[in-house]
């Protein structure tokens, strides 16, 4: 089964900061656009991608922000994608093999996405396209976050100067004066079968250039996983992790749920049974895989992690782990020590 349309806080922060800068009281029209205002400060927290897309357009045509789309991505760099992909980008020897690795890897970033380059003269497309029908609603600001990202991506081997021959979009607006200020020369097209930008085909071999801002070393020492796809393309996986930065507060409403899914309760009852599951079970595999992970850590004690995962009472907790496992967190966790250290 489809999994919930997913995307990292980091690619609607630069959103923010500029809806910030112009005076808009962003963490109100975050919830009325059924988005946590926590995401703020927290790139790599997951958020559902239709109430982003909502909150994109509702807001730039409330702000009559008709380049939106572009204001927030401007100035995306490479550092912005996640710690999964830039640790293993780093060691890439080319362009090319950097944009191989990355559509490999893109669904870490959106899973609906899809990048791969085309082309068989001396020019070559670095193409993209996202699972959603051309007339749904906020659509231009997914691709330019994804036509933006491949920019970003050839500047950090070209240079921050470094501008596309062409830019193509498949939604139908039209690039306005601040885009063509952005990307002199360059040229726009719209209503397109997909989104693309385009290059030299030489491009492809430049190498990635390490002595400037492309990476930065805290970010890339960030202990962020590289999630199985299988967790962003099955309901109850996406499910899970949109609702993992929740349970620290305690029980997540279904109707939380329901919203991220944007299906009514009844409907996602429904199609949990189809997976064999109910709200509760799926609530109570959050905090169990959650304090599993959290239980790695040996400088954390139990008590807290019961608390992080949403146990108001750790002796609840301890059952309940329990009953999962076959051992005590206390247990688990130093049997996953000795296992992290080799012994």
């Amino acid at each position: 089964m489809k999994g919930i349309p997913i995307t990292r806080a980091s690619h609607l922060l630069p959103y923010v900061e500029c809806l910030r800068q112009i005076g808009v009281p962003v963490e109100r029209e975050l919830e009325r656009s059924r988005l946590s205002p926590a995401l703020i400060g927290q790139p790599d927290m997951l958020v559902p991608g239709l109430p982003v897309m909502h909150f994109l357009q509702q807001t730039g045509q409330r702000q009559g922000l008709e380049e939106l789309g572009l204001l927030g991505t401007y100035k995306i760099e490479i550092t912005q994608l996640s710690g999964g992909f830039l640790r293993q980008a780093q060691h890439a020897l080319t362009l090319s093999a950097m944009l191989e690795l990355f559509s490999k890897l893109v669904y870490l970033e959106d899973p609906l996405v899809r990048y791969w380059l085309d082309g068989q003269t001396d020019m070559v497309r670095i193409c993209n396209s996202i699972d959603f029908p051309t007339d749904t609603p906020g659509l231009e600001y997914c691709e330019w976050i994804q036509n933006m990202v491949g920019v970003a991506m050839v500047r950090a081997c070209a240079g921050r100067h470094w501008h596309p021959i062409e830019m193509a979009f498949r939604s139908r607006m039209h690039p306005g004066r601040f885009a063509q200020e952005q990307f002199p020369g360059t040229r726009f097209l719209v209503g397109q079968p997909c989104a693309w930008i385009s290059m030299p085909r030489a491009s492809l071999s430049l190498s990635l250039q390490k002595n400037g801002n492309s990476f930065d070393p805290h970010h890339l020492s960030r202990q962020d996983q590289v999630v199985p796809i299988e967790d962003f393309t099955s309901l109850p996986g996406s499910l899970k992790l949109l609702l993992k930065p929740y349970i620290r507060e305690g029980y997540p409403h279904i109707r939380l749920a329901a919203e991220m899914a944007d299906v009514s309760v009844r409907t996602l009852q429904r199609r949990l049974s189809d997976e064999g599951l109910d709200y509760s079970t799926l609530i109570h595999q959050v905090r169990l895989e959650s304090a599993m992970r959290l239980l790695k850590d040996r400088h954390l004690k139990v008590i807290d992690v019961a608390y992080e995962v949403g146990y108001e009472d750790p002796s609840n907790f301890a059952r309940a782990f329990r009953a999962l496992t076959g051992l005590s967190p206390r247990e688990f966790q130093h049997h996953a020590v000795e296992g992290v250290n080799g012994k």
